[in-house]
């Protein structure tokens, strides 16, 4: 017997209402595990049940974020914090710490040119080694108190963290990425916790790469046979970075000179010279107005630069890009070569302009921020100070921009070596401090090196 008119809406209501109440009896997350049930009654939901999961998860991000942020101390160096920068001693004298460097652009060229021909030879294999001899070089013509540095890391721990991180992160994240898209459907349950766990996993991880490179450059660095040292959890440090990243977008980038003062906060109060531990104290609303400046500046550098871009092409298209009358929608125009030939030197040209405004804007910024992180460090006795102008932080950024374009990257010990030259030769330290009396560091001793970095691409120097 054929059923009424309003049967079938009745019986998808009933069927919509007993599924309602079991979700309403289920913990939160184990309703979104199991939002696929309400989106086989009412598929018209799904935009919704995606807001609501964005609610829930941003919540519960912003909630983590807040607990792990008003405790600006890691638990491991709560017990450093009781360790205090030492009265004004009168026996020792307030001395002016000299810093030198030495490099020599010659020199660098040479080896530069040696690392690329060798790199193209092996395909980009000898890279561990190259990224060791520009470390060696960089560091032996770095001194303090005319004595220079050292550092004692192998390419054989490169080569050996590289194929750890390939063994044990790679192959397995590819595996389950080929094995998702082969044999889930995209409306698999299975969809969502992989998709959260890969955007959560990949900001967790960057963070972590870059404290487990620092730790591993540190240990390897020596002056007058005293290790330099990184305490502290880089599992802290992680996910401060993944809120961060988060965060930052969430309010357009004003959240930036946080994350720039938090992170670089724990790494600097973790970092040891033997066993004296760095101290650093400021406030990040320092950084807060030339940063307003910056960002005021580069939105009206962006919005002028894309008008102008948009101006041109109608002007060169006329209504048929206006009304996107393309010849894959419905052929009522075609793009010749000379076409395609404006647009991309066009692109080129309006993308270079603004990296450059961009750089320009925001130089002022950075400089600032070297500043004030420098002027916040102090080791014992000791406080540091950097001279650095927007000016010359945008000749450093511009000129290492250029160098390795058009070096096509084999460059890029040069930038390097104009980086370390620009931060040495303008970075004053005075104070007291008793060098003799500094012992070896405890401070923990990777085995290998930094893997996870590489693959990231932010283990260079």
């Amino acid at each position: 017997m054929p059923k009424g008119p309003n049967e079938g809406h009745e019986a998808a209501k009933e069927e919509y209402k007993a599924l309602r109440d079991a979700r309403r009896r289920v913990p939160p997350v184990s309703w979104l595990m199991r939002a696929h049930m309400w989106r086989r009654v009412r598929p018209n939901r799904r935009r919704i049940l995606n807001a609501w999961e964005k609610v829930v998860l941003g919540f519960a991000a912003g909630w983590g974020g807040v607990m792990l942020l008003r405790h600006p101390i890691d638990e491991e160096t709560a017990e450093d914090e009781a360790v205090k920068v030492p009265e004004f001693d009168p026996d020792l004298p307030v001395q002016k710490i000299p810093f030198r460097v030495s490099m020599k652009l010659s020199e660098m060229l040479g080896i530069a040119a040696r690392n690329a021909v060798l790199s193209i030879f092996t395909l980009t294999l000898y890279r561990f080694w190259a990224r060791t001899r520009v470390r060696r070089y960089i560091w032996s013509r770095i001194s303090i108190f005319d004595e220079p540095l050292e550092y004692t890391g192998s390419s054989y721990e490169l080569l050996l963290g590289f194929f750890q991180i390939l063994l044990v992160l790679v192959i397995p994240l590819v595996g389950i990425s080929i094995w998702m898209q082969l044999f889930v459907e995209p409306d698999s349950p299975l969809s969502i916790p992989y998709g959260i766990a890969v955007y959560l996993g990949l900001g967790f991880l960057y963070g972590v790469a870059r404290y487990r490179a620092q730790r591993f450059r540190l240990s390897r660095t020596l002056w007058r046979g005293i290790r330099f040292g990184l305490k502290g959890s880089w599992v802290s440090y992680g996910v401060r970075t993944l809120l961060f990243v988060y965060l930052t977008f969430a309010t357009f980038l004003w959240a930036y000179p946080l994350q720039r003062f938090v992170l670089m906060r724990q790494m600097l109060r973790n970092m040891t010279l033997g066993d004296r531990q760095f101290q650093f104290e400021g406030d990040p609303t320092v950084l807060y107005p030339s940063f307003a400046v910056g960002w005021v500046a580069s939105l009206i550098a962006l919005v002028i630069a894309y008008l102008a871009s948009a101006a041109i092409l109608l002007e060169l298209f006329g209504e048929n890009l206006l009304f996107r009358q393309f010849p894959v929608l419905d052929g009522s125009f075609s793009l010749t070569g000379e076409d395609f030939f404006t647009i991309a030197i066009l692109t080129f040209l309006v993308t270079s302009v603004t990296g450059l405004v961009l750089a320009f804007t925001m130089s002022w910024y950075r400089a600032k921020e070297l500043r004030y992180f420098a002027q916040c460090l102090r080791l014992d006795g000791v406080r540091f100070k950097l001279r650095a102008s927007g000016l010359a932080f945008l000749r450093l950024s511009v000129g290492n921009a250029l160098i390795i374009i058009f070096t096509l990257g084999f460059g890029l010990p040069l930038a390097q070596m104009r980086t370390f030259k620009f931060v040495f030769k303008r970075l004053k330290a005075e104070g007291q401090i008793d060098v003799e009396a500094i012992t070896q560091s405890d401070a923990p001793y990777p085995w290998v090196g930094e893997g996870l970095a590489e693959f990231f691409d932010i283990g260079a120097v």
